[in-house]
């Protein structure tokens, strides 16, 4: 699951390289292949540009995580919503870009 997890910290990154989403805005999320019913999110407060892999948190379709580890993106909820309602998503980017703020 490395794979997906770096996936994550290279778009999170991504995010603040092209002025996407400034600091620590936005989340990303992967939803995870195989075995485990759940998803890969950006931790809570962490600058995008320090994430390392233990850093991206893991969370169960049901709501669960490690509570010892790496608190995870305070709108995981969000994510966990549109994971399960749309079987097909296979990732979400939450960005904060100053165009899509204008916009809405």
């Amino acid at each position: 699951m490395d794979h997906l997890k770096n996936e994550v910290i290279k778009f999170a990154k991504k995010l603040n390289s092209d002025n996407l989403s400034p600091l620590r805005s936005g989340n990303i999320s992967h939803r995870a292949e195989g075995d485990k019913d759940g998803f890969f999110i950006t931790p809570s407060g962490k600058k995008y540009s320090d994430l390392i892999l233990d850093d991206i948190v893991f969370v169960s379709l049901d709501g669960k995580f490690d509570k010892d580890g790496p608190t995870p993106s305070s709108e995981w909820r969000f994510h966990q919503d549109i994971y399960i309602s749309k079987k097909n998503a296979k990732a979400i980017v939450h960005s904060h870009s100053t165009n899509a703020t204008a916009l809405s």
